[in-house]
C-alpha cells in the first residue's frame, strides 16, 4: 500500500482563503499526517480532476494554477469526452504535461506502485452528459470502483 485515495466530497485546504474539493485525491503514507477528521490540511500528493461543461474552465485554469501554487506534485485532468487523461508533473512551482493518453490504467511517475483503472472511473461517469449525473457519479464512485470502501465517510480506499 502506497497510500490513500479519496473521493468528493473532501475539502483540501491549501491555505486560509484556499480550500477546494477536487474529484479525486491521493495522499501518499508519508504525507497521511494531512489528514483530518474533517479535511486534508495542505497539499495532496495527486489531484484528479474530471471535466465537466461547467468546470473545465475552472480544473485547467484556477484549480491547476492553485494546486501548482501551493505543492500538489502530480495533477491529471480526465476527460471522460475524448477519453483522454492529460498528466501534469509539479517542476519550478508550475505544471508542465508530461503525456496525454488513453491508457486504460495510467501509473504515476512519481508512484510506479499506483495505478488507476480510468476506463471505470469514465465509464461510471456521465460527466459529457449534464452537471447533475457528474454530481450523482461523485456520490457514487466508491460503489462503481471496487478499491473504495463504501462505508468510509469520504470514500478513502488505500492504495
Amino acid at each position: 500500500k502506497v497510500g490513500k485515495l479519496y473521493a468528493s466530497p473532501v475539502d483540501v485546504v491549501l491555505s486560509q482563503v484556499d480550500v477546494v474539493q477536487p474529484d479525486l485525491v491521493f495522499v501518499s503514507n508519508d504525507r497521511l499526517h494531512l489528514v483530518t477528521e474533517t479535511s486534508i490540511q495542505g497539499a495532496p500528493d495527486l489531484v484528479i480532476e474530471v471535466l465537466s461543461p461547467s468546470t473545465a474552465r475552472l480544473d485547467r485554469d484556477r484549480k491547476k494554477d492553485a494546486y501548482a501554487r501551493f505543492g500538489v506534485r502530480e495533477y491529471w485532468i480526465a476527460d471522460a469526452d475524448t477519453r483522454t487523461l492529460e498528466t501534469y508533473r509539479l517542476e519550478d512551482q508550475s505544471f508542465r504535461l508530461t503525456s496525454t493518453s488513453e491508457a486504460p490504467v495510467p501509473s504515476s511517475a512519481l508512484f510506479p506502485d499506483l495505478t488507476f483503472d480510468l476506463q471505470s472511473l469514465l465509464v461510471c461517469s456521465p460527466f459529457h452528459e449534464t452537471d447533475s449525473a457528474r454530481s450523482n457519479w461523485l456520490r457514487s464512485l466508491r460503489y462503481c470502483n471496487g478499491d473504495l470502501n463504501p462505508s468510509a465517510e469520504w470514500g478513502a480506499a488505500a492504495l
